[in-house]
Order: C-alpha cells, then sequence, then structure tokens
C-alpha cells in the first residue's frame, strides 16, 4: 500500500530563535518550561519524553498542539516554508 500525508499547515520557530519569539504558543511554551535552553542545546518535553535539539533545529508543534524537535537536515527535506516572520517563526505544510 503507498501512501500520502495530508498535507496540513502546522508552526514551527526555529530553536535559536525562540527566545524573542512573538508566537503566543512559544511564548507559552517558553513560560511553562515545556522547552527550555542550557548552554547550546535545548530541551523540550514531548508525548515521549524529553528531546534535545540545537540551535539550528526546528521546534514544532503538531496537530494536537504537541511540541517536538524536528532536525534541520530532516525540516530542510520535509517542509516547505509558507511564510517568514523576521526570519524566525515559519508555517509549513507536510
Amino acid at each position: 500500500m503507498k501512501v500520502r500525508k495530508k498535507a496540513l499547515i502546522q508552526n514551527a520557530c526555529y530553536l535559536k530563535d525562540c527566545q524573542n519569539s512573538k508566537e503566543g504558543w512559544v511564548k507559552e511554551a517558553l513560560a511553562s518550561k515545556t522547552i527550555f535552553q542550557n548552554g547550546s542545546k535545548w530541551y523540550v518535553q514531548t508525548l515521549e519524553g524529553v528531546m534535545t535539539g540545537k540551535q539550528e533545529d526546528v521546534l514544532m508543534q503538531g496537530i494536537d498542539k504537541e511540541l517536538y524537535i524536528c532536525k534541520k537536515s530532516i525540516f530542510d527535506k520535509t517542509y516547505d516554508i509558507l511564510d517568514k516572520d523576521l526570519e524566525r517563526n515559519v508555517k509549513v505544510i507536510f
């Protein structure tokens, strides 16, 4: 069986830009400590546990508002950026 993912729009933010994000979902995640930075590493509390990411990776918000990290190499292959807000917050389609 072959399948294709349904196209839907997701919120995303480069981890390096999260601290300065104006997006409500990113601010809420920072305030609740769902995401936090320690040195050059980022940590995100996901449904499966804590994920670790690098500055160049991307914080994603899933369809059920869950958060996870997408490695930059996977993000670049999988997602198209639909709009850029000062190169910091992106909406993507997959």
